[in-house]
């Protein structure tokens, strides 16, 4: 059985700024260490819909988050 709650509020979606991005611009995502790998996927996941656009885009793991770069 569940236990219903009111009043709680959904998180908020994370807008990444891929409309705004421009060749070589990149964007940082600081993490705690465990959530890396999935803000990376979410990221790289995020960037696909702009693919159709003729945007390309690249994730890395780096020191303190996540950076994704406009590669295309």
């Amino acid at each position: 059985m569940y236990k219903i709650e009111k009043n709680i509020k959904p998180p908020v979606k994370k807008k990444y700024p891929f409309e705004k991005m421009e060749v070589d611009d990149s964007f940082f995502v600081p993490t705690e260490k465990d959530d890396k790998p999935r803000v990376a996927t979410n990221v790289c996941s995020s960037s696909r819909t702009q693919k159709g656009k003729g945007k390309i885009f690249t994730t890395r793991i780096v020191e303190g988050g996540v950076r994704c770069w406009r590669i295309k």
